[in-house]
């Protein structure tokens, strides 16, 4: 016996080194990279957060575009200690620190026992997407946290052994979770699910599975509401119709199927296809019905595209199965591929998330770049493109004509507020390069950048014959 507890222990203890040196890489991960400019969405949710500093949260709904306005809220402390730029990587910092605490307590609950635990927690969180979370200045680790936590409370509220605050603790959750991603809402027909599907247990004890039903009719209460506009601060009433956008929805199925293999390849590298062999599913019929239910709208949704971190919640309800395949092999083949995995995983890990290291590889070899992972690709383009504007801005009169239709003027003001563009800077913003713009501001000598411009529209830029193309996002407005 104690041989069998001191094996234990050593078990749990491998988990824990291994959940905290993870977090410690994340942590001087974030730190290096902490002045990176923020790009994409992460621009949208600091303008929400400078809107609820000049505003107040109510009066931040009109620059919510269609996002959640969890995520900024919970944000806004850090924002406002350090900044938005270096605050909300802070706030990434410290949710997806909580996610990767939580996933060996789901993997528990799951039914991962103390032998598979370190290789579950490994294969879940080990990969450059979830290592990328930890300065993305999004929302998606928080919303896995609250999804595992959620589902947990689900398991328990739903098991013989359910206290009567299991029940409302998990209504508590959907509505968190709801607040920072409205993909959230996945978590009702969950509920649902469990508790048609463990009724018989459920019966035993009535008042368990009343307070269940009365919680849950009460949270659809609080939903139905907010999808009216009635609950402002999750900001549903204009976004209600957003999920079905899209006209062609087969080459949306098609294109989204895709982007779900890119994520299981990244996710697992060479452990992935054992998710499609022989073995089968170590949990309960509900649980695989989780994953078939959480990921189905999501492969539906126009707007998913190669946004593939949406993923994230579910990857230990996919880590569990392959690593109790690994655990029927042999010691030498299971070992061989943990190794083989660990070094795939550590090489996209560097490739995506290390500037230098990405930047010698692709002296080689040109791997494919992905939307969700934007160090190397996006935030180093960006830090060069300010890093440029600093230098030409001087001979330029000082002029800036910043350039940008993402979210309308989602991005406007953000990097001069949050100090990443000179405050001596005469900026002029537009949504696009037109020659008016020439005649309403009069400016003789000009940095023209734009940002996140697409297509036909950026192209018009480079017509002018007064312009000088530096690259496909920045250009000189110079004297004939």
């Amino acid at each position: 016996m104690l041989d069998q507890n001191s094996s234990f222990m050593t078990r749990e203890k491998s988990t824990t080194i291994f959940v905290a040196g993870f977090i410690l890489l994340g942590i001087a991960f974030t730190l290096v990279n902490i002045e990176t400019p923020i790009v994409r969405n992460s621009v949208i949710y600091a303008r929400i957060i400078q809107a609820i500093d000049s505003y107040g949260i109510l009066g931040s709904i009109e620059y919510a575009r269609n996002k959640p306005l969890g995520f900024p809220i919970v944000s806004y402390p850090f924002a406002s200690l350090f900044g938005v730029n270096t605050g909300l990587k802070l706030s990434s910092l410290f949710w997806t620190s909580l996610w990767v605490v939580t996933v060996p307590v789901f993997l528990k609950r799951l039914g991962c026992d103390s032998r598979l635990m370190a290789v579950a927690t490994f294969i879940t969180v080990f990969n450059p997407l979830v290592f990328y979370q930890f300065m993305s200045g999004y929302q998606d680790t928080l919303f896995a946290l609250l999804f595992l936590w959620a589902m947990i409370f689900l398991d328990r509220a739903t098991s013989r052994t359910a206290l009567l605050y299991d029940g409302p603790i998990f209504a508590l959750l959907v509505v968190l979770a709801v607040w920072v991603k409205h993909h959230g809402l996945i978590l009702l027909p969950l509920g649902g699910l469990f508790i048609f599907m463990r009724r018989g247990g459920l019966s035993e004890s009535r008042i368990n599975l009343l307070v269940s039903l009365f919680f849950l009719l009460v949270l659809s209460g609080v939903i139905i509401a907010a999808q009216n506009g009635l609950v402002p601060t999750f900001n549903m009433g204009t976004n209600k119709h957003n999920f079905l956008q899209g006209r062609d929805r087969i080459a949306i199925l098609a294109s989204n199927t895709g982007y779900l293999l890119v994520f299981l390849t990244l996710a697992y590298s060479v452990l992935a296809p054992t998710l499609f062999i022989r073995r089968s599913y170590p949990y309960r019929l509900e649980w695989s019905l989780v994953l078939l239910i959480f990921v189905g709208p999501i492969i539906y949704y126009e707007g998913t595209g190669p946004n593939i971190r949406y993923y994230i919640a579910v990857a230990p309800l996919l880590a569990l199965p392959i690593a109790v395949y690994l655990s029927g092999l042999g010691s030498r083949k299971r070992s061989a591929a943990l190794v083989l995995f660990t070094l795939i995983n550590a090489f996209t890990i560097l490739n995506y998330n290390n500037v230098a290291f990405s930047e010698t590889v692709s002296r080689f070899v040109k791997l494919p770049t992905f939307d969700n992972l934007r160090l190397t690709a996006e935030q180093e383009r960006e830090r060069k493109n300010l890093n440029a504007i600093r230098n030409y801005l001087p001979d330029h009169d000082n002029t800036l004509i910043f350039l940008s239709q993402y979210y309308g003027n989602g991005t406007f003001h953000v990097w001069e507020r949050a100090g990443l563009l000179p405050s001596t800077a005469k900026i002029i913003y537009a949504r696009k390069w037109k020659r008016s713009l020439i005649r309403k501001h009069h400016p003789h000598k000009a940095v023209i950048y734009e940002y996140a411009i697409r297509g036909k529209e950026g192209a018009a830029v480079g017509e002018d014959r007064r312009i000088k193309k530096i690259h496909d996002t920045l250009f000189l407005l110079q004297p004939d």
